[in-house]
């Protein structure tokens, strides 16, 4: 039997249990389940130089995430360890140091009383993650990932339509534009100032789990250096790199789509949070995918409506400003939820037509050019 190749001995480091179960906890959140036809996959390949920096990744060849941290290093080299077990053993040690050797076909991980040996994964059978070859462009993080933040939600999960699982980077005369929608409902957000991000004849589509993962990760403040290659987008600071493909193809022609909510025939002001909060409560009795009905009155008054059969029914009615027809028309409750609590302001005020044409809800006085288009339910 021809012995198996092992991956290099020797490597030796100590690091602070809490800094390396962030990182270790990052990178693995790349990593896939079963690693699919590569095996490898399922481990992190953890790289350990000799300036005593320890980097991380984690990767399923879509999105791939790099996370670095100090260690004293005695001996550099890599070695590619399980994922979920390395992180669990690493997360489960008391605060404090931890040492990590590497010796012939294992890592030792050892805390205090505690040791554990981990079986090692081949190395040399673990996919080589190239550089992306432009130059990184430098942008203020807490614009970028909360633009990111609003239009996610409404990208799709379904998987066979791949263009609507992703997030639509748009250069627009002003800035950039994030759009991401499931056909169901649009996200849009505007951003002044990015202009130079996303080269004029090119539109960037993101996948939604990367910008996720960019959210979760990534601190809103200070800055973040965006490289965008031919096929693939990074988003990194010092210490953390989420790098993910892009996906290929032609985003749906949206511009059409959105109207201009000042001459929408109704048009209705109320307060969001009460907006929210109503909606909230009354959903619990939407059931079996039973809409929230909502009739637009003359004189400013809103009645949420649910009634689920055999189940129950519930009702609130909240105050605000009509301008227009009274309409009645029903949204999927948790769609709505996710339109008002993803505006910026205090007020949010929602264009309507009828109920089958789809609604826009925007804030009022929102400079941040947040909207979102839902499409009704039939009732």
């Amino acid at each position: 039997m021809t012995p198996k190749k092992q991956t290099q001995p020797g490597v030796t480091f100590r690091a602070e249990r809490d800094t390396l179960v962030d990182a270790a906890r990052a990178a693995a959140r790349a990593v896939s389940g079963r690693g699919g036809s590569l095996p490898v996959l399922t481990g992190l390949r953890i790289a350990v130089d000799t300036t005593g920096q320890v980097t991380l990744c984690g990767s399923d060849l879509d999105l791939t995430i790099i996370a670095r941290t100090n260690a004293a290093v005695t001996t550099p080299g890599v070695f590619v360890v399980s994922a979920n077990l390395f992180t669990d053993v690493v997360r489960s040690v008391e605060p404090g140091s931890i040492d990590v050797t590497v010796t012939d076909d294992e890592v030792a991980v050892t805390a205090g009383r505690f040791r554990t040996d981990l079986r090692l994964l081949p190395s040399d059978e673990y996919p080589r993650l190239g550089e992306i070859a432009t130059a990184p462009v430098t942008v203020d993080a807490a614009g970028l990932l909360a633009a990111a933040a609003q239009v996610t939600p409404a990208a799709s999960a379904d998987d066979n339509r791949p263009i609507l699982t992703g997030i639509l980077f748009e250069p627009t005369p002003d800035g950039l534009r994030l759009v991401a929608t499931d056909s169901y409902r649009l996200a849009l957000r505007t951003l002044t100032g990015l202009g130079n991000l996303v080269a004029e004849d090119r539109k960037l589509l993101v996948p939604a789990r990367t910008m996720r993962e960019v959210n979760r990760l990534l601190p809103i403040d200070g800055d973040v250096q965006v490289t965008i290659g031919e096929r693939d987008v990074a988003f990194a600071n010092d210490r953390l790199e989420v790098r993910s493909r892009t996906i290929e193809g032609d985003f749906p022609n949206y511009r059409g789509l959105l109207p201009d909510l000042a001459t929408m025939p109704s048009r209705f002001t109320v307060d969001r949070a009460a907006f929210v909060e109503a909606v909230t409560r009354v959903k619990l009795m939407a059931r079996e995918s039973t809409p929230v009905r909502c009739a637009f009155a003359d004189g400013g008054e809103l009645t949420l409506r649910a009634i689920t059969q055999d189940i129950g029914q519930a009702n609130e009615s909240l105050s605000g400003d009509l301008y227009g027809a009274p309409v009645d028309v029903a949204f999927n409750p948790d769609y709505l939820l996710d339109g008002l609590s993803l505006v910026g302001t205090d007020q949010v005020q929602l264009g309507l037509v009828d109920q089958q044409k789809p609604a826009l809800i925007a804030g009022v006085d929102d400079t941040t050019d947040f909207r979102m288009l839902l499409m009704p339910v039939r009732v």
